[in-house]
């Protein structure tokens, strides 16, 4: 999650009623400055730019009810914009040592179809 509007948000991240965290907020001077490449559009200068705020958290296997809600706890900042990116990975599952003990069988079925068939 990071902030995208205007600098110095905070934004508390629940999972259901049950707080996860917050976005980190570090002041910087002057206290709008202008980011490195001058294209706000680009994830690597809002999240290098110290004026606004970004969490990131990593999830394990399972389901979840996410939301975000201005910080009760941080009295600066105009909550009016965030964007939020998730990225999944996949995990390998190994198969079962008894897939080539099926795919033997089923060769030799088939030969044993085709043998039938020819006679």
């Amino acid at each position: 999650m990071v902030d995208q509007f205007i600098a110095g948000d905070v934004y508390d991240i629940y999972n259901g009623a049950t707080l996860l965290g917050s976005s980190d907020f570090t002041p910087k001077t002057p206290p709008f400055p202008y980011l490195p490449s001058g294209n706000p559009g680009l994830d690597a200068d809002w999240a290098a730019a110290s004026t606004y705020s970004s969490a990131s958290l990593l999830f394990g296997p399972g389901s979840y009810s996410l939301s975000l809600a201005p910080s009760s706890t941080f009295p600066g900042g105009l909550p009016a914009g965030y964007s939020v990116r998730l990225n999944q990975t996949a995990v390998a599952v190994p198969e079962p040592a008894s897939v080539l003990g099926l795919l033997a069988i089923g060769v030799l079925g088939a030969g044993s179809a085709l043998k039938r068939k020819l006679k």
